[in-house]
C-alpha cells in the first residue's frame, strides 16, 4: 500500500512539476480540462474536444447549439498548475481561431485561498487566423499586489451565448500555445465607447407624450378608429408607422423594393396631429447583418435620401 502511495505520488510530480519560473508554458505542465454546459443539463447538445497539437500548444474544438432549458450554452477550458514564483504581472499566450470560431468569452483566474479574478476578452487582440500574441495585465483583472503567487488555475470560456442574441448555433476551433504568467508588463485593454452616455445625452420629451401605431393597408376604418381613440384618450395617437416598402437581400447586397402608395394615402387622410412615418420591412435581419459593414451603410443612405425627399413623411 505504502508503495503505491509512493508511485502516484512520483506521477503526481512529473505531471505538474514545480513551476520554476514565469516563462514555462502552463499548457505543457498543467493538467487541462474541458467543462460545458452539458455539465449542467445532460439534454444539452454541446459539444467540445481537446486536442494536442504536434508542434506544441492546444486545440479546443466546439459545438454549441442553443439550450432550450438553460437558455444558454458555453464551452471552455481550465488549465491547474502550481502557483507561479517571482514577480508576476501579466497572463501572456499565443492564440488563433478557425472555422468559424469567435473571440474567446471570458478569463477566469483563481488562486488557493479562493480568489476569483474575471473580466471579458472583449477589447484585447482580435484573433484571426494566424498566430498573434495576447498580453493581459493581472491588472486589468483586478489582482492585487502580491496576489498573482497564489494563481493556480486559469479558466478560458472560448464561447458563450443565451436565447438573447439571436444566434442558433455557435461552432469553430481555437488555439493556444505558449501560456504562461509573466513578469513582462502589458497594456491594458482597449476601453470601447461607453455608448450608453451617447444615449443620456440625446434629448428626450420634446414632444407631447403618445401612443405609436402599425398599420399595413390603406383603410378609412382605421382612420375612424385612430380618430375615436384620440378624443377619448389623454394620450393619443401622435406616431403612426405605416408599412411603405421592403428590403430584398441577395448575392451580397440589398435592394429596396418600390414604395407602396399606401404611404401617400396616410400623408394625405390621416387625423388631425398625426405624424406619418415610413416603416422599411428588413426581412431577414440576421441576412442584413451578414452583409459587409459598406453595403450596409449604402442601403441605409439611400433609404434616408428617398424619404428624406418625400413632402408629409416625419
Amino acid at each position: 500500500m505504502h508503495r503505491t502511495i509512493m508511485q502516484l505520488a512520483l506521477c503526481l510530480w512529473l505531471v505538474i512539476p514545480t513551476l520554476a519560473d514565469a516563462s514555462q508554458d502552463l499548457l505543457e505542465i498543467g493538467h487541462i480540462s474541458l467543462y460545458s454546459d452539458a455539465q449542467e443539463k445532460n439534454t444539452s447538445r454541446s459539444q467540445i474536444k481537446l486536442e494536442r497539437l504536434d508542434e506544441g500548444g492546444i486545440a479546443i474544438h466546439y459545438v454549441l447549439p442553443e439550450h432550450q432549458a438553460l437558455r444558454y450554452s458555453y464551452a471552455g477550458f481550465s488549465v491547474v498548475f502550481p502557483e507561479p514564483t517571482g514577480d508576476v504581472r501579466s497572463l501572456v499566450f499565443d492564440a488563433k481561431v478557425a472555422d468559424g470560431a469567435v473571440d474567446p468569452h471570458t478569463i477566469t483566474l483563481r488562486t488557493r485561498d479562493g480568489q476569483v479574478y474575471r473580466r471579458e476578452y472583449s477589447g484585447y487582440s482580435k484573433l484571426t487566423g494566424q498566430w498573434q500574441t495576447v498580453r493581459i495585465p493581472l491588472s486589468d483583472m483586478a489582482v492585487p499586489e502580491g496576489g498573482a503567487g497564489k494563481i493556480y488555475n486559469i479558466r478560458i470560456t472560448v464561447a458563450s451565448h443565451s436565447m438573447r442574441d439571436d444566434i442558433d448555433l455557435l461552432k469553430g476551433s481555437i488555439y493556444f500555445r505558449n501560456m504562461r504568467l509573466s513578469s513582462e508588463p502589458a497594456g491594458g485593454a482597449v476601453e470601447l465607447p461607453d455608448y450608453r452616455s451617447i444615449l443620456a445625452d440625446r434629448p428626450r420629451f420634446k414632444q407631447p407624450m403618445g401612443h405609436a401605431a402599425w398599420v399595413y393597408d390603406a383603410d378609412e376604418r382605421f382612420v375612424e378608429q385612430i380618430a375615436s381613440f384620440n378624443e377619448s384618450s389623454a394620450v393619443p395617437i401622435n406616431m403612426l408607422w405605416v408599412s411603405s416598402a421592403g428590403l430584398v437581400v441577395e448575392g451580397g447586397s440589398a435592394r429596396l423594393t418600390p414604395i407602396k402608395q399606401d404611404l401617400h394615402w396616410w400623408i394625405e387622410h390621416a387625423p388631425p396631429g398625426v405624424k406619418v412615418y415610413a416603416m422599411i420591412g428588413s426581412g431577414n435581419g440576421r441576412e442584413l447583418g451578414k452583409l459587409p459593414a459598406q453595403e450596409q451603410e449604402r442601403i441605409g443612405v439611400q433609404i434616408a435620401e428617398l424619404i428624406n425627399q418625400m413632402e408629409g413623411v416625419a
